[in-house]
């Protein structure tokens, strides 16, 4: 942590996660992918009291693609009941 500034950075050497290890594959209209991150500091909104953090070295994410729906709202969840008649209905893709 370097608060110097007035700024707290957590500072990354290394990172893995259990994700780190899944085989990248799909199913259906989801898929695990994996990016790598490039060495940089990225901001943490004072997530666990850090503003950012710092890699060293880049690092691999694993991420879950899909595309779905998202009903967050009653008439969104009408619209999706609907495009069961209509398929003309908005879809949200995440991918």
């Amino acid at each position: 942590m370097n608060s110097a500034d007035g700024i707290n950075v957590l500072e990354i050497d290394e990172w893995s996660t259990p994700a780190t290890g899944y085989p990248l594959s799909k199913g259906g209209r989801a898929r695990i992918t994996r990016a790598t991150l490039k060495a940089n500091a990225y901001r943490m909104e004072g997530v666990r009291g850090y503003d950012c953090y710092r890699l060293k070295k880049p690092i691999p994410v694993t991420s879950l693609k899909a595309s779905a729906y998202l009903p967050g709202a009653r008439v969104m969840v009408w619209g999706i009941k609907d495009s069961e008649i209509n398929p003309a209905v908005t879809k949200v893709s995440m991918l």
